[in-house]
């Protein structure tokens, strides 16, 4: 069965130096795989890690298929094109993503519960899933979606939902779900980022507490706040304090 190891690999991009997670691994079993969801999912590792490794436009259905150890027209059958492969595996790690999310946060009556579990939940899930991460993060998907959504976005509609939620029960202060969601996930969102392209070097996971904390200082009510002192030095002219991150 297709496996995939972790590999850090250098590249030069745009001036600026990533370390990328992932290659496929070349012993790969030779034996037919059988199981068109095996199928699948082995084209959908492959892919995921070349589209991050190299950009959407610079990686071909024939390198696709080296790497799954498959035909193009496996590719075709599946998933029709390149740009429905990469929609699709868009949509496949993000309802992965939300589903996580919901998972270890349900059965948590407080909003500030969700939130500090929604937070630990995605960092851990982005630790554990470098090369998924990249791609929902930092893959340009204007490249292959030209005008066209890719379907709702269940994250956000999750994040949306827990924040009207809080403001109901008084502990998240009044305004818009859409901003507020934004303003306690896209610091977060923007460090993990950094960290797997080895911009920074920091634990996540030894994090994850404070950035709960940090996530939730920016949306609860002012009367609740209590001031978080979390200034942390992440090298690159890049810092974190309780008014998110800056450069």
């Amino acid at each position: 069965m297709a496996h995939f190891v972790v590999d850090r690999i250098a590249i030069l991009g745009h001036n600026k130096q990533y370390r990328l997670f992932g290659t496929v691994k070349d012993s790969y079993e030779t034996m037919r795989i059988r199981d068109p969801e095996q199928k699948k999912l082995r084209i959908i590792e492959a892919a995921t890690a070349l589209f991050v490794e190299n950009g959407y436009f610079p990686t071909t259905l024939a390198q696709i298929a080296a790497g799954a150890k498959c035909s193009k027209s496996m590719i075709s059958q599946h998933f029709g094109s390149k740009r429905e492969l990469a929609v699709t595996i868009l949509q496949e790690h993000r309802l992965e993503l939300a589903e996580h999310l919901r998972r270890l946060s349900e059965n948590i009556e407080s909003a500030e519960g969700i939130v500090r579990a929604e937070m630990r939940a995605f960092i851990t899930w982005s630790v554990e899933n470098p090369n998924k991460a990249l791609y929902l993060y930092s893959l340009r998907h204007s490249e292959y979606l030209e005008d066209e959504e890719p379907g709702p976005e269940p994250i956000m509609d999750l994040v949306r939902g827990q924040v009207k939620r809080g403001q109901k029960q008084g502990e998240v202060r009044s305004g818009s779900p859409f901003v507020l969601g934004l303003a306690y996930t896209a610091p977060t969102v923007m460090l993990v980022r950094f960290v797997l392209e080895r911009r920074v070097h920091y634990d996540l996971l030894e994090l994850v507490d404070t950035l709960a904390d940090l996530a939730w200082s920016t949306i609860q009510k002012k009367e609740n706040i209590h001031p978080v002192k979390s200034d942390l030095n992440l090298g690159a002219g890049i810092g974190v304090d309780d008014t998110g991150i800056h450069t």
